[in-house]
């Protein structure tokens, strides 16, 4: 801060062309799913289009998740991870890399859907949460990725349902 003005610089781990080819691989995955979307779907019909495509696509980075948590000093080499471009274009991620996705993907099958952090299994997690048909379900596709119960043991859960075994942080400003 200087002179009552707050400069910011950011930087990027990447350079300029690197950031381009990338980019183009994400929207080459927005358009792969988007290609599994049909007109007259259903908003229930689409996010299950969305969650499904994220799954085949995806698979839980537990070496990112054991060896970015236990070194945070270094997170940097483990960042790809917690993007949806992990998710939809390496095919790997941890919980936020899932969330990302799935945000990015119902929000242009034009759904609502937000992100929400919390924890399960006493680690720090992310999710997500969808409004279908005016009602507000949780999401958790990382949950769904681990879990023995089934593909889909984590979709569209209730406020109490998610709470069974997930806790939900407070919102924050």
């Amino acid at each position: 801060q200087q002179d009552n003005k707050t400069w910011i610089q950011f930087r990027s781990l990447i350079p300029p062309e690197e950031c381009q080819r990338r980019l183009g691989e994400l929207e080459q995955s927005v358009r792969e799913c988007a290609a599994t979307l049909s007109e007259g779907m259903t908003q229930y019909q689409r996010e299950k289009a969305v969650y499904d495509f994220v799954a085949n696509r995806c698979t839980y980075d537990m070496e990112t998740f054991e060896e970015a948590f236990a070194d945070q000093e270094n997170w940097e080499q483990w960042w790809e991870a917690f993007t949806a471009y992990g998710a939809l274009v390496q095919g790997k991620s941890v919980c936020e890399g899932y969330a990302r996705a799935i945000e990015l993907l119902l929000s242009l099958a034009d759904m609502d859907c937000a992100l929400i952090r919390g924890g399960a299994e006493g680690e720090r997690h992310m999710w997500n949460v969808v409004q279908v048909d005016g009602e507000w379900y949780h999401l958790d596709p990382t949950g769904n990725d681990n879990s023995d119960q089934g593909n889909y043991f984590y979709f569209n859960l209730n406020d109490q349902q998610i709470q069974s075994d997930h806790q939900i942080d407070p919102p924050v400003s």
